[in-house]
């Protein structure tokens, strides 16, 4: 199993981390759950795709337009650690991403597509890193994190996602 090691995850994404389950390598387990997580999308209507469980809450489309816009972030930052970029890399406001992102005037079909894809695109990503440079660390804001830590961080913070869709929207 190749196993994270949580010190070089920020705090605030180690829960997402220790939601991965499954043993093996990350980039199979990544690849596999994607399979699981287009069907997850899948199962659910576009008329239910707008539900919001609470005042102020994001719906499931917003959910899922944050979540791909977080992996592209991911990406980017996985990429830039990766090519050993010396700058310290912007943090981003989900809040404000998520209100000019406009998710739900997005077709349903159009999200999971774009979602499909995006993984995709992070699969190739990361398959293409030399083993080497997944221990290199770069700062993002106020922390650092490898790109080890980004990859592991990208199916962590899906299945955070998932499991708050399944717990309080369905």
């Amino acid at each position: 199993m190749m196993s994270v090691d949580l010190s070089v995850v920020p705090e605030h994404f180690r829960r997402y981390v220790q939601l991965i389950t499954e043993e093996g390598n990350i980039l199979d387990i990544l690849a596999h759950q994607t399979s699981l997580d287009v069907d997850f999308y899948a199962s659910i209507s576009a008329e239910k795709s707008t539900f919001r469980y609470a005042e102020n809450k994001w719906t499931i489309k917003e959910v899922l337009q944050h979540v791909i816009d977080t992996e592209r972030i991911f990406q980017f930052r996985a990429l830039c650690i990766a090519r050993n970029e010396s700058q310290a890399l912007n943090g981003f406001d989900e809040n404000a991403y998520a209100k000019a992102a406009n998710g739900n005037h997005r077709s349903w079909e159009d999200l999971q597509a774009e979602f499909h894809l995006v993984r995709q695109a992070s699969l190739a990503l990361f398959r293409s890193f030399e083993l080497t440079v997944w221990k290199n660390s770069g700062k993002v804001g106020n922390y650092e994190i490898t790109v080890e830590g980004l990859i592991y961080s990208v199916l962590g913070h899906s299945l955070h996602h998932e499991k708050i869709i399944r717990e309080r929207y369905l």
